[in-house]
């Protein structure tokens, strides 16, 4: 349409030929009136000049009116559903933190009623996708549907989770899906509570924002900021050996992730439902800080059992309390094998061991729940030892290699070691032993003498209760001679993976450390067992570690958690999968389950050979709490274990605005352009100039036909 601009020719043309149209008459007055004309021809020379400027400006307005001229612009994140038929991707953050109230409706109401809203105002022909998404995400309509009506019964059954916030898996799925859409306009809503932690792969949402301009990302926040909050944010058994009839001891942490501090906080803690048996109270914990309390249950029966800590409830229910779960023993069989076994007792390399082990006098030691052994260390080959939870090995000699592939299947198969040297110990043959290749860490020939045990800082586990305030210290402890020893170094490829393919070794961990820094104790996985290993005696020949009061509880809480290696893990996190070995006459049996919070029996599955063992296997692990397996009409659980949510769900900060204003920012279009995938972005028009170019026309027109008619009067 632009070349009918030619048509302004036409005013122009009859312009020029009107000019050399004139008739010529002589007449006598003729020269009266040239002095006349001369005086006017300026004027008349601008009074045609007007006229032939509108005449041209109203073609060239019409012209350009019927060209449709328009204003177009790029569709932004901050565009939502008035701009056309849309296809999105909606992105429903249910996460556990979802749950946290304003007092009147959650994060997760209030997102399913802005949805609800939003549906509601889409033009015809639009479509969308649904995901919930939390830790990862749940297709509740995979592909966009023009069916509205699926999307809303989907959102009416949204509830929120126990699990913790991926949104860089949840935004990548959608773009995933909306990459492949040959629809014009693209969005993708996303909807949560922008708690700090989900954003971890914030830049890499960005890359993804940036390198596919043309699918907008809408975030949309729930809630003006994140809401004080007071959580338990760990509870676990520590110390020894859970035992029936021997009080177990418990950690709990409360961390206050408010601005303000807060104050006489009660914690209880309760065994199986039942009421609270022990109570603390924490007096003050500061904004940003986390405070612990220890407290005792004694649980009387062996078997499974779940414990549950609590706090006073607050907006954010999920986390005022946390479960664990232990197994209780009756007995536990553990040996020791000692260097030297024979001579007097109190000569022993067991000696100090035996009773730090079974703290007890002789005539109550039948009835500890330790069942110790000991024998020479010479007798160990051959020694069955699956019976035994934990092998300990005071001042050996040289390892032979069928010890060493003994010692090896044992550790596997979920036993723990635990290793002191001695005299008796040959270091060489130790070092070029097949043992070196598994153990955590060995001794070098390198011995030493005058040393201190650490005084603070105990970050281990097996430590930790001497990191607190009341939990006293073990750095008067002296060593007048010791081995260095030499953690191992583990190739990564031996500490990944998962399933069949999970790792045989972990990295070593330091339990104690010299007060020079150099390892004292060292411990590691080997298949599904642990080895501890020390840098000195077990007698008070080399050190006063067996006089000490810490020796006692020190060696109670490694044979703790080394003990565990046999038991199933019984403390899970959102969505996993629990598994547990079972007596084989229980294979092929179904077997049912109570959920947290009830009490009812539901079907669960069936125990399934594996690996030429009978297996219990449970996926349904989404809500945190406590789960009791049964058999038929068993009134007690044949096995419990408990789903924990992770800590960072209790951490209700948000990102902040000037991030989420970034996601909306996209990549400059030559740079984009060069990247794989490109998808040009989308352009809307925000304004149409015809109908003002028309009006415009029309009052030129108008204008020049009364100036026409004004200048065309007779002069006088």
């Amino acid at each position: 349409m632009l070349g009918a601009l030619a048509v302004v020719a036409v005013p122009i043309a009859i312009h020029l030929i009107n000019k050399f149209r004139v008739r010529q008459t002589k007449w006598a007055a003729m020269r009266f009136l040239q002095e006349g004309v001369k005086s006017s021809r300026r004027k008349v020379l601008l009074q045609d000049l007007i006229l032939l400027i509108l005449r041209c400006l109203a073609v060239l307005l019409l012209v350009l009116a019927f060209t449709r001229p328009v204003l177009r612009e790029e569709i932004k994140a901050t565009d939502y559903v008035d701009a056309g038929p849309l296809t999105a991707v909606v992105l429903l953050d249910n996460s556990a933190s979802m749950g946290q109230s304003d007092g009147v409706k959650t994060r997760l109401a209030m997102g399913r009623e802005s949805i609800e809203e939003s549906i509601g105002k889409l033009e015809g022909g639009s479509k969308m996708a649904f995901y919930l998404v939390s830790d990862r995400p749940n297709a509740m309509v995979a592909q966009p549907t023009p069916d509205l009506a699926r999307v809303r019964r989907s959102l009416e059954m949204a509830e929120t989770t126990d699990r913790s916030t991926d949104l860089l898996r949840a935004v990548s799925t959608a773009y995933q899906v909306l990459r492949t859409s040959p629809d014009d306009r693209r969005e993708i809503h996303l909807y949560t509570d922008s708690q700090l932690p989900a954003w971890d792969g914030f830049d890499a949402i960005l890359r993804l924002r940036q390198e596919n301009p043309g699918i907008a990302l809408k975030t949309l926040v729930q809630g003006a900021r994140g809401e004080d909050n007071l959580a338990i944010v760990n509870l676990e058994q520590e110390g020894g050996v859970p035992a029936a009839g021997q009080p177990t001891r418990f950690r709990v942490d409360v961390a206050n992730f408010g601005e303000q501090p807060v104050s006489n906080i009660r914690v209880t803690l309760a065994a199986n439902g039942d009421p609270p048996s022990g109570e603390a109270l924490i007096e003050r914990i500061g904004p940003g800080s986390t405070q612990g309390v220890t407290l005792f249950v004694r649980l009387d029966e062996p078997g499974f059992h779940t414990i549950e800590a609590a706090i006073p409830p607050d907006r954010l229910p999920v986390d005022n309390q946390r479960t664990t779960a232990v197994q209780v023993v009756d007995q536990l069989k553990v040996l020791l094998v000692e260097g030297k076994g024979t001579g007097p007792v109190i000569d022993r390399d067991g000696y100090y061991l035996a009773n730090a082990l079974v703290p007890v006098s002789s005539d109550r030691a039948s009835q500890y729940f330790l069942d110790l052994a000991a024998i020479p260390f010479g007798q160990l080959s051959g020694f069955n030892l699956e019976d035994y939870g934990v092998v300990f090995l005071a001042n050996p000699s040289a390892p032979t290699p069928a010890l060493a592939d003994q010692l090896k299947g044992y550790v596997e198969g979920g036993g723990g070691l635990v290793l002191f040297p001695g005299e008796n110990t040959d270091l060489a043959a130790w070092r070029t032993s097949p043992m070196a290749q598994w153990l955590p860490a060995i001794w070098t020939q390198d011995v030493k003498e005058r040393a201190q045990l650490q005084g603070q800082d105990y970050v281990h586990p097996i430590t930790s209760v001497w990191g607190t305030e009341d939990g006293g210290s073990l750095g008067k402890v002296e060593l007048n001679r010791h081995y260095q020893l030499l953690p191992r170094q583990v190739p990564p490829e031996e500490t990944e993976g998962e399933g069949e393919a999970a790792p045989r070794f972990s990295k070593p961990q330091v339990v104690l450390e010299l007060a020079n820094g150099e390892p004292a104790v060292v411990e590691g996985q080997v298949g599904a067992g642990h080895v501890a290993v020390f840098n000195t005696t077990a007698t008070p020949d080399w050190t006063n570690l067996p006089l000490h009061p810490g020796f006692v509880p020190l060696m109670q809480r490694t044979l703790g958690y080394l003990e565990g290696g046999r038991r199933a893990q019984l403390v899970l996190s959102p969505g996993a999968a629990f598994e547990m070995e079972v007596p084989m006459d229980l294979l092929g049996r179904d077997f049912t389950i109570t959920r947290p919070g009830s009490d009812e029996r539901r079907p669960a599955g069936r125990v399934d050979l594996e690996d030429g063992r009978a297996v219990v296997r449970y996926r349904d692990t989404a809500q945190a709490g406590a789960y009791h397996i049964y058999f038929d009409q068993d009134t007690r659980p044949t096995a419990a274990f408990a789903v924990q949510i992770d800590p960072a769900e209790s951490d209700l900060r948000q990102l902040p605005g000037a991030d989420i204003e970034r996601l909306k920012e996209a990549a400059p279009l030559a740079e984009a352009a060069e990247r794989p995938g490109f998808t040009a972005p989308q352009m809307k028009v925000s304004y149409e100039f015809w109908l003002p170019l028309i009006w415009a026309a029309a009052l030129v027109v108008l204008a020049e036909m009364i100036l026409a008619h004004y200048m065309s009067r007779p002069q006088t």
